[in-house]
């Protein structure tokens, strides 16, 4: 396309280019690099109580942990109104670009679909003290409830794993059937299907309308869509593959989502904890402060009406984003490691590992430590429930009300 042209589609390239574009967009508004340790340094414990109430240190150990764990494509971030000017008023002027530098393209391809991770932060502004009371007692409570019920996830975790010495039914084999070659590269297709589907969009189609969310819900749901689409081949393969002589059972269906609802009660007290310690220990090596609202789009999903627009992208980060993630980590991905014979624990911890590093490029600075720790152990949970049903769908659903859990409670709290 020459400069200039008023054609209503992009190809693949320009599509996953400004998906780069917008990804390596360096964060506006960086924070002094002064310690939290020389801001208290020297101060009587009344100016430090005081200075910590106007950071909002104390609401901390509730916001800053994974308030919205939305998933939502992270090829919506290519097409966010600031950035989606900049990229067109750059090819208008120099022309399309004809080829992908090689680390854009392998920033697409890990960020490719659902990891635009949108965390609830704490407010850096001083807030009058009447708004502070009202909205930090909902949050420290919740707080608390998990810094409580932590101990008791880790006995519940304990003595579930003495049972399982003693089961009659121990975990052998996976029953998954696809072999670890077709899995990497149906995982490999996965990433970066949303972003192929996203380039071929008519950009007509990606312009915001009435309703600021409106380019987000297209671009995430053809995101979605796509990387399902490219991912249909797997089904004859799957058909004509025979299960593993030596493989575990899935569990019943009823059986698998109750383990999937209960796992998920268990791990969430966990995942709380493990990104107040993250916030706190980056606050402490840092002066990173995170905001209230730390993400765009979130800010856009809290403030926006409850319109048709609204309901696609919740639709997507509760529904679309958890069926697509847990194929490409929990399938392709685990039960690759797991064909050719690496044990459960390695296999879950490997994948967590990845999991945790596709999402770093995309995740705001002033929490990646607090967003890393949570991810890591949700992603050891699906994991686990994932080996021990022996089924994908709990893993889809657990992540699903995990999504819509914190959904809930960044509109509740914002």
């Amino acid at each position: 396309m020459s400069a200039g042209s008023k054609s209503s589609r992009i190809t693949p390239a320009d599509g996953l280019f400004r998906l780069t574009s917008a990804i390596t967009r360096k964060f506006r508004g960086r924070r002094s690099a002064t310690t939290a340790r020389k801001k208290f340094r020297g101060r009587p414990i009344s100016s430090i109580r005081s200075l910590m109430d106007s950071i909002g240190v104390r609401a901390r150990a509730f916001s800053t942990s994974i308030r919205f764990r939305a998933t939502i494509s992270s090829s919506t971030l290519s097409i966010g109104e600031s950035s989606t000017r900049e990229c067109m008023k750059g090819m208008r002027g120099m022309g399309v670009r004809r080829h992908i530098p090689a680390a854009g393209l392998v920033m697409a391809s890990v960020t490719v679909p659902g990891s635009a991770d949108i965390l609830l932060a704490a407010s850096t502004e001083t807030a009058p003290a009447a708004e502070t009371t009202t909205s930090f007692a909902g949050e420290d409570w919740l707080s608390l409830v998990s810094l409580v019920l932590a101990p008791v996830s880790i006995a519940l975790i304990v003595w579930w794993r003495r049972c399982r010495r003693s089961a009659s039914d121990p975990i052998r084999g996976t029953p998954w059937r696809l072999a670890a070659g077709p899995s990497l590269v149906f995982f490999a297709v996965g990433l970066i299907g949303g972003g192929i589907a996203v380039g071929l969009t008519p950009a007509a189609w990606l312009v915001a309308g009435d309703s600021p969310l409106r380019e987000i819900a297209v671009a995430g749901w053809i995101a979605t869509l796509g990387s399902l689409l490219l991912c249909t081949p797997v089904i004859p393969i799957w058909r004509r593959t025979p299960a593993q002589p030596d493989a575990t059972p899935p569990a019943a269906a009823g059986k698998s989502m109750m383990i999937g609802v209960l796992g998920l009660l268990v791990a969430l007290p966990l995942v709380e904890t493990g990104a107040i310690a993250g916030q706190y220990l980056q606050t402490y090596f840092s002066a990173a402060t995170p905001e209230l609202v730390a993400h765009e789009i979130l800010d856009a999903l809290v403030r926006s009406d409850r319109n048709g627009w609204w309901w696609l992208v919740a639709a997507n980060a509760v529904v679309g984003a958890p069926v697509i993630e847990e194929l490409l980590y929990r399938g392709f991905l685990q039960q690759g490691f797991r064909i050719v014979g690496v044990a459960v624990a390695p296999a879950i911890l490997v994948t967590s590992g990845i999991f945790t590093l596709m999402h770093y490029p995309i995740l705001p600075q002033e929490s990646v430590v607090a967003a890393m720790s949570a991810l890591f152990l949700l992603s050891i949970a699906l994991g686990v429930i994932r080996e021990r049903t022996g089924r994908l769908a709990p893993c889809m659903i657990a992540h699903g009300l995990f999504n819509a859990f914190n959904l809930g409670l960044a509109v509740a709290f914002t």
